[in-house]
């Protein structure tokens, strides 16, 4: 094969490679930076889980 192709096929990988490590990071931490999820829900659902356990009882 020719070195422009697999010059081309390497930049990809390398591409797709570090994607996926930059993603891997920012849906590790989704509660970090300018586009996060606030952490409002989950409590509402902490408090629903805790209220349901102690009517249970």
């Amino acid at each position: 094969h020719s070195l422009r192709t697999q010059l081309a096929v390497t930049g990809m990988m390398a591409a797709m490679f570090g994607l996926m490590a930059f993603l891997i990071i920012a849906m590790d931490h989704p509660l970090w930076g300018d586009v996060s999820v606030t952490p409002d829900a989950l409590v509402t659902v902490r408090d629903n889980i805790n209220r349901v356990a102690r009517e249970a009882r």
